[in-house]
């Protein structure tokens, strides 16, 4: 906090000093050629801002998809293999003891 408090304090101290290298618009075309040039920056920032984050969010992506297929998607896929094996002999079980009856019913 004391830190962000002496940062705020020097600023204000110095930042009053740049104007005074700045010279005033004169008329409302100095004025408007001044606030476009700073829209234009600022767009250009946020353009470019933009671009880096997709940039680093195309990576994390990367990455997921890379943990998905490497470790998570193998794992899911043995365990329903698994479940799957399983139901399949419930079944086989059951078909198997509904047709030992039939048999005996038809004997």
């Amino acid at each position: 906090m004391k830190k962000i408090i002496i940062i705020l304090l020097i600023i204000s101290l110095i930042l009053p000093s740049f104007s005074f290298g700045q010279k005033m618009p004169e008329n409302f075309e100095d004025f408007k050629g001044i606030g476009q040039g700073l829209w234009d920056r600022f767009i250009q920032g946020v353009k470019d801002s933009w671009g880096e984050a997709v940039k680093i969010w195309q990576k994390v992506i990367g990455w997921l998809v890379n943990i998905w297929n490497s470790y998570i998607f193998p794992f899911l896929k043995l365990i329903w293999q698994k479940i799957w094996n399983f139901f399949l002999k419930i079944i086989n079980l059951i078909l198997e003891n509904i047709w030992q009856k039939i048999k005996e019913m038809i004997k």
